[in-house]
């Protein structure tokens, strides 16, 4: 199997009309092929959760757009459509784009942040993050809980990855510093 392809593959082509009939859930839409996505763990959700909250003290004081959490369509195809853990749009982006109540359709988000899990991370490095690129995000995060690690990654970029107490600037959010260690803390 394509490591590149989480193994919830269902085998089912749909279009994008058939995703949204899907009953609720976590679902991504690639190649015009559906997944279901399994139930994130308790160390995945409380990484987004930490993303999410870090990157909405930024942005929200600043009225620079909007933080999302999955699931949250990011409809980027007629055959691509996914749930990214935390997304971050912008005011001009969110209203090119139509975000609204089914998500984002027609643009990518400038930030995704990708929580990785052993059955997601060759798709979540791989296809996903290229799709994203290639639709005009800017700035992509692999995370991974089990190694405590973020991989930041760009258009044309390599990936970058930082650990432990390291910081880094982000591209898509000017002036917003990330500890690593702030993404892993714990309750």
């Amino acid at each position: 199997m394509d490591e590149d392809v989480p193994p919830s593959l269902t085998g089912t082509p749909a279009s994008y009309a058939q995703y949204r009939r899907t009953p609720e859930g976590h679902y991504n839409l690639l190649d015009g092929v559906l997944f279901r996505m399994p139930s994130p763990t308790s160390d995945h959700q409380l990484v987004a959760l930490n993303a999410a909250v870090l990157l909405r003290a930024f942005v929200k004081p600043r009225g620079l757009g909007a933080v999302r959490t999955a699931p949250l369509d990011v409809h980027l195809s007629q055959r691509d459509c996914y749930q990214p853990d935390v997304l971050y749009v912008s005011a001009a982006r969110a209203r090119a784009g139509r975000l609204g109540r089914h998500g984002l359709h027609g643009v990518a988000p400038e930030l995704v942040v990708e929580v990785v899990s052993a059955s997601t991370a060759g798709w979540d490095r791989g296809r996903k993050a290229r799709l994203y690129l290639d639709h005009g995000t800017i700035e992509y995060w692999v995370v991974d809980p089990g190694w405590r690690t973020v991989e930041v990654r760009g258009p044309g970029v390599p990936a970058v990855a930082y650990g432990g107490d390291a910081r880094f600037d982000s591209v898509a959010l000017p002036g917003l510093t990330v500890r690593v260690g702030d993404l892993f803390e714990e309750d």
